[in-house]
């Protein structure tokens, strides 16, 4: 028997981010300020084989995250006079600690079978204290830490050439934590993870310069972590069960050297099967806030070399279905349009200038909104935006 050599690749992964936001705002006759400090890192060291005509290829790795948030608030009134309120300061860490693997048996020429698993770690927790004149007028301090399996399973089968039907069943999950703006001594009390199980069917297809995707989806949530309370007063709970199923599809064709067109989209619906938010509300059978029920989109591009370089222009044009923003779908966004421009310049293998313009007709829709003592309030998204990215690639950009 003919044995193949083992075809494997080693990489590791290290990253690191800090971010300082400064956050001050009115608030009918009140001054609201809440900075918050960020930082988080990441390691992920992974292991992959891959080879022709072998029975089988593993994929497997070791993952670690860490994330700090250092966030103090405190509101003032400035009408008729100054008078500062309560000040509250809090601290969030969240480690995540991770193995991973996924096997994947080509079991026919044109059948292969997937099993993957992960066994993970949460920690997570808060210690915050809120003081007015010298004195403490709450203060939680707490930890939590859990364990996570997670197992999935796919079968892919090459039907004729370049079209493949698939199916997968998986896991996924968000972990336990903390309110990352704690408002009472409450807030010293974690929220559960988030389970979700999945379920998809589709189908792919490729020959030459034309491409299409579709596929069905089948989502499970328990313990979802939404919104509950005033606004103001909002933390998060895992108050509700729901589910979402759709399609979805995508198809691109390079119609003539150079040209490409291409639309994808999605229809989607979601609900509540159950909810309870320890305040007697059930919000059953009603939409969940910020799923638009469709979107679609149609992409053109085009390349073409020139004496100074290569000059790629497109367009993006998108349709956002209505969505929901509050757990009782009272606060809705309808239908909007957006239209996106771009042009890239590539000079050499090191040099590349992308011009955009973004929202070109200056479209506004609202991106978030709740119900606040004087009405409705919605923060309305970036108007028509105008500018240009530079990458210069140092090294050997020879290949």
């Amino acid at each position: 028997m003919l044995r193949r050599p083992v075809e494997s690749a080693l990489s590791a992964i290290a990253s690191w981010q800090d971010s300082d936001i400064a956050r001050s705002f009115p608030y009918y006759s009140y001054i609201s300020t809440q900075p918050e400090q960020w930082s988080a890192n990441t390691q992920e060291l992974r292991l992959s084989t891959e080879g022709k005509h072998r029975f089988f290829d593993v994929v497997t790795g070791f993952y670690h995250q860490t994330t700090y948030q250092d966030r103090t608030s405190q509101t003032a009134a400035y009408v008729p006079s100054y008078m500062p309120y309560p000040l509250t300061a809090s601290h969030n860490r969240a480690e995540t600690v991770a193995l991973y693997g996924n096997v994947y048996w080509h079991i026919l020429k044109n059948l292969d079978l997937g099993l993957g698993g992960r066994l993970s770690r949460d920690m997570s927790s808060i210690a915050f204290n809120s003081t007015y004149g010298g004195q403490t007028l709450y203060a939680g301090n707490k930890s939590r830490d859990q364990n996570m399996s997670l197992g999935n399973v796919s079968l892919d089968y090459e039907a004729l050439p370049g079209w493949h039907l698939h199916g997968r069943v998986s896991q996924g999950y968000k972990p336990a934590g903390f309110n990352y703006a704690p408002t009472s001594i409450a807030d010293a009390t974690s929220y559960n993870p988030e389970r979700e199980l999945s379920y998809e069917i589709g189908t792919v297809y490729r020959h030459k310069q034309f491409f299409v995707r579709a596929g069905y989806f089948y989502n499970h949530l328990q313990n979802e972590q939404v919104y509950v309370g005033p606004a103001g007063y909002q933390t998060i709970a895992s108050a509700a069960r729901a589910h979402a199923s759709g399609v979805e599809g995508e198809v691109q064709w390079e119609f003539k050297p150079g040209w490409i067109i291409g639309a994808d989209g999605n229809r989607t619906l979601s609900k509540f099967d159950s909810f309870n938010d320890g305040a007697g509300n059930n919000y059953a059978g009603l939409r969940m806030p910020y799923v638009p029920e469709f979107m679609a989109a149609g992409h053109l591009s085009t390349r073409f070399q020139t004496g100074f370089g290569r000059i790629e222009p497109g367009l993006d044009l998108r349709v956002t279905g209505p969505q929901y923003f509050d757990i009782a779908n009272q606060l809705k966004q309808p239908t909007y349009t957006q239209l996106d421009l771009r042009t890239t310049w590539s000079f050499g293998n090191r040099y590349e200038v992308m011009v955009y313009a973004n929202n070109v007709t200056d479209k506004l829709y609202r991106t978030y909104a709740f119900t606040g003592p004087a009405g409705n309030v919605a923060q309305i998204s970036f108007g028509r935006t105008v500018g240009f990215n530079l990458k210069v690639a140092i090294g050997d950009n020879s290949k």
